[in-house]
């Protein structure tokens, strides 16, 4: 087992959580007004002037750094535009990457207005939010190699003196040495000498609020520092040398989270490589850290768990320290092709460090975000609209091309609405191919994503931290629900092996040729892309191997064994146009060659944990499927019990008075056993024997001496008395 431990720094786990920023669509800027020349002019002061270049957004930071110096004013993003953006819009022009925004707007952080929705129950909430108008607009030239200084505005509607600047809380903000420094002196001095360290060695207006807030992060720190290390002392104990458990730390060596993935996990993602989901589960739970789940789908659409992550914080730079170890200790994952996440700050960060793969998004969760966001009361839009927002963004969804879509995109911009259209530019027209279904440049898997089988793995997991008050006993629970869900998995893939077992004398038909090589799920796909071949218009011969075919798009060339269209560049399984090609050629439908080995009855078997190779002691499909029931889910669990208590308040409703007392006392030292998590003795009198008819082993330490004692006394006892 390969574990990584790292010691605490300054008794507490530090770490800074970078504030996000949000990037917003803005209008085209105007073109240059003047020519460029060849002479670059850098500005050597803070004085704004219209027309000045900059080579790199790096120096525009260095520009606008020097104003804020120089006038005690504070900017901030307000609106923008990526060179990657603008590239998508258009292909032809050329854009340094040096620039970084094609434009870019930076407001005062005093500027526009809030309105408070406070009561008289409800404190008000601080601003700063005043309506200042003072910004910058930079923009790139048209040559695409400089931004320069399109409009600004440098009257500001607030005082901007240096106390209140440096008062400001983006001037009081401490870097990670500052902060490093600061939860030493905390736990040796306390927040007094603390305060006064960071005024005098820093030169920054730092308040008591501020040392208040760093006395709560060191308590923090320190909590989710404990539970690392409980555990990683835990896991340490019950897993196997071929484990991973990580103490994972960032750049700047300090701790951001654990990271899980036991040899069993490590194998699957070996068979499955092509797909990964990433889901963010149990944000908020026992131990104050964010659990992540990464899961890949098989050759039959079953999830199953590949690894597991905790974070102390879910910050951009500790995602990107996991799927930086996930990759470490995964080498395959270069044919990853498709990853499915939600719409948060991590997505950028999957591409960066899977350049290979094409990143999707789970339509139902796209639905779900569309309508929080369309609902809140800054969009402004009353119900009617809400609802007809609503269903414009499913029909965009489920568009088959880009024409579609355009034509539904009109219908959105007719409505005038334009606090829906910026909103909607802004969060997913620029991204539309990542969640668009026609526009998706991969499809690796056979059928549309169900958001049901995700949600029934994330709600286990959910009930992992619920009666789990220590770090052990999650790991202990969330051990047993990994094992339940491969169980789950087990006796699917044992009820499919043994419905398709080999046949001695299979039929020579098609469709029974694909039955017994392909997987139920590949097949059924197979079946369906055979009969719409028979909608395919082939043109002309090429070759004898090739035919041109008119598809939806274009004119396409196909062979018979491999075609350009994204289902089977993707999939690797026969589509519509392959099997128009062999029909036309006289060849038969059914080769091996046209079809990946993922996908195959085989391969599926080989990877299963039934294959002998893959277990400790090979298990037959009969003796998996005789194994025990799987775990019941919680209202399960309370149909059973609601039975046997009804029969139980019906008895007891029948009694004598003089037994009933006893009987509800008894009842109710069970409820208090079983509610702090003891086990009860059930003993039987009969007549003036006591029998012990059912004995639990599991109880407390303290109680167990002396309930064995007493037993030994009554069966004693009983003995004399027979005698």
């Amino acid at each position: 087992m390969h574990v990584k431990a790292a010691s605490p720094r300054g008794g507490a786990v530090q770490l800074q959580v970078p504030k996000g920023e949000m990037a917003s669509r803005s209008k085209a800027a105007n073109p240059c007004p003047m020519e460029e020349t060849s002479h670059v002019r850098i500005p050597t002061s803070s004085k704004p002037q219209v027309g000045m270049k900059f080579n790199s957004y790096l120096e525009v930071e260095r520009f606008i750094r020097e104003h804020e110096e120089a006038n005690y004013v504070k900017f901030k993003k307000l609106d923008c535009r990526t060179v990657e953006c603008s590239r998508k819009r258009a292909p032809k022009r050329y854009l340094s990457d040096k620039l970084q925004y094609a434009t870019v707007t930076l407001s005062c952080i005093h500027q526009g207005q809030f309105k408070s929705k406070s009561t008289k129950l409800q404190p008000k909430l601080e601003t700063q939010r005043m309506g200042c108008q003072a910004k910058f607009r930079f923009a790139a030239t048209p040559s695409g190699k400089q931004l320069y200084l399109a409009d600004f505005v440098t009257q500001h509607n607030h005082p901007h003196d240096e106390a209140s600047f440096r008062s400001l809380p983006q001037k009081r903000k401490l870097n990670d040495q500052e902060r490093e420094e600061a939860f030493k002196i905390l736990q040796k001095k306390g927040r007094r000498a603390t305060l006064k360290h960071l005024q005098e060695a820093t030169g920054k207006a730092v308040t008591t609020r501020d040392v208040h807030n760093l006395a709560a992060a060191s308590r923090q720190n320190s909590l989710c520092y404990t539970n690392i290390k409980a555990i990683l002392d835990y896991l340490s104990q019950v897993e196997e040398q071929t484990s991973v458990i990580e103490v994972v730390t960032n750049a700047d060596e300090r701790v951001v989270g654990i990271y899980y993935q036991d040899r069993e996990m490590i194998r699957v993602y070996a068979s499955f490589p092509h797909y990964l989901v990433v889901d963010a589960t149990c944000k908020n739970n026992s131990l104050q850290m964010p659990l992540y789940v990464i899961l890949v789908e098989d050759s039959n659409c079953e999830y199953e768990i590949v690894a597991l992550f905790f974070l102390i914080a879910s910050n951009e730079e500790s995602f990107r320290a996991m799927m930086r170890r996930f990759k470490e200790n995964n080498p395959i994952w270069p044919c990853l092709q498709v990853i499915m996440a939600d719409k948060d700050n991590s997505t950028k960060i999957l591409v960066d460090e899977f350049p290979c793969a094409s990143l999707q998004m789970c339509l139902s969760q796209v639905l779900r975000k569309f309508k929080q966001d369309t609902s809140k009361k800054q969009l402004g839009l009353q119900k009617e609209e809400e609802a007809f927002c609503e269903k414009l963004m499913r029909k965009l969804a489920a568009s088959k091309s880009e024409a579609v879509y355009m034509e539904i995109y009109k219908q959105l911009l007719n409505t005038e609405l334009q606090t829906v259209i910026k909103y909607y530019n802004t969060t997913w027209h620029n991204n539309r191919q990542e969640w668009v279904e026609g526009l998706k440049s991969r499809s690796v898997t056979l059928k549309k994503e169900d958001p049901e089988k995700l949600k029934a793995v994330s709600e286990k997991l959910v009930a992992v931290f619920k009666n789990s008050p220590t770090s052990k006993k999650v790991m202990t629970n969330l051990k047993r629900e990994v094992e339940s869900l491969r169980e789950e998995r087990d006796k699917t893939a044992a009820a499919l092996l043994a419905e398709n077992a080999p046949i001695t004398n299979p039929d020579n038909t098609t469709v029974s040729k694909f039955q017994q090589y392909l997987t139920p799920c590949a097949l059924k796909y197979v079946l369906r892309q055979l009969k719409l071949s028979w909608k395919v218009k082939v043109k002309a011969d090429i070759d004898n191997k090739s035919m041109t075919i008119t598809s939806s798009k274009d004119n396409m060339i196909v062979c018979v064994d491999s075609c350009p269209c994204r289902l089977w560049q993707s999939l690797c399984l026969p589509c519509s146009h392959i099997f128009a090609v062999r029909r036309t050629k006289g060849l038969p439908f059914f080769a091996k060659a046209v079809i990946g080995s993922r996908w195959s009855l085989e391969y599926y078997r080989s990877c299963s944990r039934l294959s002998a190779q893959n277990t400790d002691t090979a298990q037959s499909i009969d003796a998996l499927q005789r194994q025990r029931l799987r775990l019941l889910s919680r209202h399960e669990k309370y149909i059973r019990v609601s039975k046997i208590t009804k029969q139980l308040a019906t008895v007891m409703s029948e009694a004598p008075a003089e037994q009933f007392a006893s009987q509800l006392e008894a009842v109710q030292k069970v409820l208090t056993c079983f509610q702090n998590g003891s086990s009860v003795n059930i003993m039987e009198e009969v007549g003036q024997h006591a029998i012990d008819t059912e004995v639990i082993t599991e109880s407390f330490p303290y109680q167990e001496d002396v309930r064995m004692e007493s037993l030994q006394e009554t069966h004693t006892q009983d003995e004399q008395t027979t005698a």
